[in-house]
């Protein structure tokens, strides 16, 4: 052989490469037999009927026109698609929660009665009663937490790292 020159360690190391590339076969094809006894199984034959169709990548052709969109039906039915839009919608109401826990709460209670010592004129037109209260708090002395809280309830929507990423 006289077509080219060699190193003698060059093709020694070739030889290992390829040796070493050998020896991960069995693994591969005992991998390949299981799924495709699974694929089989799934199927709803028997292993031993074999493959029912085979593919060969060769044969594998793109279509010619590719649509330019898909319906949004089928958008909609995609899992990433459908969590970030639970998210978001998680999201959309920790702002609400937020927004309302920097309002004032405003509470009112009304009751009402009769009252007298002797139970024969107990029910005595004189002797109703009736109790309006109302009640307004508002947190004072927080520090800015509720602001800041808000403001990291809008920023979860905001950041496109974050646990919603912007299109």
């Amino acid at each position: 052989m006289n077509a080219g020159y060699a190193n003698r360690s060059d093709l020694a190391a070739q030889e290992a490469a390829l040796a070493q590339a050998k020896a991960t076969l069995p693994p591969l094809r005992k991998a390949l037999a299981q799924q495709r006894d699974l694929l089989a199984a799934l199927a709803g034959g028997y292993p031993s009927e074999g493959p029912r169709q085979t593919f060969k990548l060769a044969d594998l052709r793109l279509p010619v026109d590719l649509p330019v969109s898909l319906p949004s039906q089928l958008i909609e039915q995609r899992p990433d698609v459908r969590a970030a839009e639970e998210q978001l919608h998680s999201a959309s109401a920790q702002i609400g929660v937020a927004t309302a826990n920097t309002l004032p709460t405003f509470t009112i209670n009304a009751e009402g009665g009769f009252m007298n010592t002797a139970l024969a004129h107990l029910l005595a037109p004189q002797n109703v009663f009736w109790d309006l209260a109302g009640n307004a708090t508002q947190t004072i002395f927080d520090g800015g937490t509720l602001l800041h809280q808000l403001e990291g309830a809008k920023d979860t929507i905001k950041r496109p790292h974050g646990p919603i990423a912007a299109p």
